[in-house]
């Protein structure tokens, strides 16, 4: 009452200076110089505030629990330069209101049961020369109950990133519930001392959508988990990531930064991975993998982590040193649970040992499965690989392995398990229940491996339309062509991957 009262008058005495707003659901703009979060304050439901393009206001902007369900909607001036269901990019900063905090502060929180704002056209960014820790904080990690998170978040056209020379941790901290991350770009995220996310979640249990944005990450791109949650027993659920372009910059190639995965699940439930690119990773001593699902029960702590029901389709991923590393069971507790992975129609790419330590065993292949994973199935996926394996399983005896109708590269060791040799003998060592039918393998012996498979000696062989431009369906006059155990082309099929990825790098 007493904020209001305080706000309230604000908007009687210095409407011009500060914001103005009507008596209905109304527009409440901000100049440049003007009181940002006095607006926030003072915005009901229905309300838009507009902060003024190309304006800088600094400080720490908190955004506080509301009474109605109508959106509060905070923009720039420029928004409609920005238009909806298209990324923006940092060419469009002077369409943009820009919001940094003070130091290393973090520019923009969402409290407890702060509910229904939409964030629209705002760069939000660290200081200049400031290293900061979280751009944008969707609840702080410390509400113990569900219904005490932020809710109904929507980050839509936003440029968040950190500073060019000193980078930050993290773009954005997301952990509520049902939450968008649209149309935005996110950058300079990394550090020479510690990992680094552009998103990361463990205390929210969604549904999440981060459709259509830009991610430039050194450390992590996305990850859910890794760190304890404050809810009991909550598993971030009801995930989906579409049409993202990950992107670590060969320019970083040549700084000293931590480097990972471009996506990793350590506690997830009821992923969607559809339609991103994903492009340059070269982890020295974690095989370059571009995705890592690998359960982790923080030291048993989380007890009840689990990576299941997830589906990996229609993505490109290119220029790494592996492809998946997945893990069973959290190998420091013996806690967690990992299964029910499918990857379905993914074309990868120089997926290659030069990407990773050359002195670290096992790298450049498609698959990494270690600690007894359960009901991987890898179906339909064209992979291109330059390494020491295909598959390669260790510690611990799996079950529901599938290997079906892709086109792959056998490299040296192909279908590997650590101990008892490749092919045959490897699937029979590791996995109890399995299936390995239907593919190309270039470059593999059919002596050593199931039958009911194709070892073509040269990928000349497969009869690509054109490997050279890029398009790795099958030609109609291939011998392999139609040939899959489901009567269609072996591989990704490549139509829909061109539609699920489209216009997605730029």
């Amino acid at each position: 009452m007493i904020q209001k009262q305080i706000c309230s008058a604000i908007l009687i005495i210095n409407s011009y200076t500060f914001f103005s707003h009507s008596l209905r659901a109304a527009d409440i703009t901000v100049p440049s110089g003007g009181n940002l979060q006095a607006a926030i304050y003072a915005a009901l439901p229905g309300d838009s505030i507009t902060l003024a393009a190309g304006a800088v206001f600094t400080g720490q902007f908190f955004f506080p629990e509301k009474t109605g369900s109508g959106w509060i909607t905070v923009r720039s001036s420029g928004y409609a330069n920005l238009p909806p269901f298209k990324r923006v990019s940092p060419a469009q900063t002077s369409s943009m209101a820009i919001l940094q905090p003070f130091g290393s502060n973090t520019p923009v929180t969402f409290g407890t049961r702060s509910h229904h704002w939409k964030l629209v056209g705002l760069e939000i960014r660290a200081a200049a020369g400031v290293y900061s820790f979280d751009l944008l904080r969707i609840g702080d990690g410390s509400q113990s109950s569900v219904s005490d998170l932020p809710h109904d978040i929507s980050v839509e056209r936003c440029y968040i990133h950190g500073d060019t020379l000193v980078g930050t941790k993290r773009g954005i901290a997301l952990n509520g519930r049902t939450v968008t991350v649209r149309d935005s770009y996110i950058s300079n995220i990394f550090s020479d001392v510690q990992e680094t996310q552009g998103i990361l979640g463990w205390n929210g249990p969604g549904p999440f959508t981060i459709e259509n944005n830009r991610i430039e990450a050194a450390g992590l791109g996305i990850m859910f988990g890794a760190v304890t949650p404050a809810i009991p027993n909550l598993v971030p659920s009801d995930i989906n990531v579409s049409k993202n372009y990950f992107l670590k910059p060969l320019a970083w190639k040549n700084k000293t930064y931590v480097v990972k995965h471009h996506f990793e699940l350590k506690n997830g439930r009821r992923v969607v991975l559809s339609g991103n690119v994903m492009e340059n990773t070269w982890h020295p001593t974690m095989r370059g993998t571009a995705i890592q699902f690998t359960v982790r029960t923080e030291a048993g702590t989380v007890p009840w982590a689990v990576v299941e029901d997830v589906k990996v389709v229609g993505n490109i991923i290119k220029n790494a040193g592996n492809g998946f590393t997945i893990t069973g069971f959290d190998d420091s507790t013996g806690g967690g649970l990992c299964r029910r992975i499918l990857i379905q129609d993914n074309l990868l790419t120089g997926i290659d040992e030069a990407n990773s330590d050359p002195a670290f065993w096992g790298r450049g292949g498609f698959l990494y499965l270690v600690f007894r994973p359960t009901d991987v199935w890898a179906i339909h996926n064209t992979v291109l690989t330059k390494g020491l394996t295909l598959v390669e399983f260790a510690i611990e005896t799996g079950s529901g392995f599938r290997l079906e109708n892709n086109v792959l590269q056998n490299n040296v060791l192909g279908i590997y398990g650590a101990g008892v040799g490749s092919g045959t003998a490897a699937l029979n060592a590791y996995q109890s229940i399995w299936s390995v039918k239907g593919n190309l393998i270039q470059g593999g012996l059919a002596a050593e491996n199931p039958v009911g498979n194709s070892f073509p000696t040269t990928l000349d062989d497969v009869r690509f339309i054109n490997q050279g431009s890029g398009d790795y369906a099958i030609s109609s006059a291939s011998p392999y062509s139609r040939k899959a155990t489901d009567g269609k082309d072996p591989g990704a099929n490549m139509v829909l991957l061109k539609s699920l990825t489209s216009g997605v790098v730029r």
